[in-house]
């Protein structure tokens, strides 16, 4: 009886240690597809309602659109700049239409493309996660924000999906 007990409080203790928000182990997990979809659509909606004060909530490594590998970032296409970015600040106000990846891609104009589709869409390119050096393929979902110059964009690294199962995924073209 006194070990199932010691068996019980070590299991509980195990789960309350690592179910810790911003545990370590939680940092290394990779964002879903599902995921980037559904923090992009919300934040496409914050930012129809409250505009440019809504803004400072994309600039803060601490938002709730910094989760395990992935950020929602701010562009605009009409003003063709960076306009929020959480992780690399310093790209702020550069043209997204010179947006270029580690592979020498230039593919701002892409993700400008792509929220003309209703549903917005995905573009891939090479970029490092956060914290890393080395790129990797990153597949980015962009979508327009209604009533604002803005587009809001987040992305998965990952090697095997395709662009049409991520089309599906986002209920964009297939």
């Amino acid at each position: 009886m006194a070990m199932s007990k010691t068996a019980g409080i070590a299991g509980l203790i195990s789960a309350c240690v690592f179910s810790v928000p911003g545990a370590t182990w939680a940092q290394q997990e990779n964002a879903t597809p599902e995921e980037v979809v559904q923090r992009v659509k919300e934040a496409a909606a914050y930012l129809a309602r409250t505009g440019e004060p809504g803004l400072e909530m994309f600039r803060s490594k601490d938002s709730s659109y910094v989760w395990k590998d992935s950020y929602v970032v701010v562009d605009s296409c009409e003003l063709d700049q960076v306009i929020a970015h959480p992780i690399r600040p310093d790209t702020e106000g550069q043209p997204i239409s010179t947006l270029t990846d580690f592979a020498g891609k230039i593919f701002g104009p892409e993700l400008c493309e792509k929220i003309k589709q209703p549903q917005g869409g995905w573009v891939e390119y090479v970029w490092p996660k956060p914290g890393e050096e080395e790129p990797t393929r990153k597949i980015t979902y962009s979508l327009k924000v209604e009533g604002t110059p803005y587009l809001v964009t987040a992305g998965i690294y990952e090697d095997a999906v395709t662009i049409e199962e991520l089309e599906r995924i986002s209920g964009g073209q297939q």
